[in-house]
């Protein structure tokens, strides 16, 4: 019995440690990019942490920059808006019309285009992708 708590406390250490480094790992690029943003120009890539923090690139950024417009990325912002919202409403159209054409409608060739959708739904993108290193 005592052998037996002993290494179930040491199993769940262990899974603790392993979820803390897995969560360090998931949270760095974050925390990376949140300090790059408010390091100084000369301190960005350069090291793991910078000494010096500065507002300098968001003033940059919503003052215009270089080109004295004011906010010119809220146009690459707004056609992002226009795209994500004009793609997903042609999905679901299209979904709504197939879903409908697949649960409803008798024609030949149904259960293969039935088979064909939801193969293609459940199946993983990453195993059809082709890696090039």
């Amino acid at each position: 019995m005592v052998g037996t708590n002993r290494n179930r406390k040491l199993r769940l250490a262990i899974r603790y440690i392993v979820a803390l480094v897995l969560l360090l790992v998931l949270v760095y690029p974050y925390l990376y990019m949140v300090l790059n943003s408010l390091a100084d120009w000369t301190q960005i890539d350069r090291k793991l942490f910078p000494t010096k923090y500065t507002f300098k690139s968001y003033e940059w950024l919503f003052s215009g920059g270089e080109t004295g417009m004011s906010r010119p990325w809220m146009t690459a912002f707004m056609n992002s808006i226009i795209v994500s919202l004009a793609s997903t409403a042609l999905m679901m159209l299209f979904g709504v019309m197939v879903a409908y054409a697949l649960s409803k409608l008798r024609f030949r060739g149904r259960d293969f285009t039935n088979n064909f959708v939801l193969f293609h739904m459940f199946s993983r993108r990453s195993s059809c992708s082709f890696r090039r290193f």
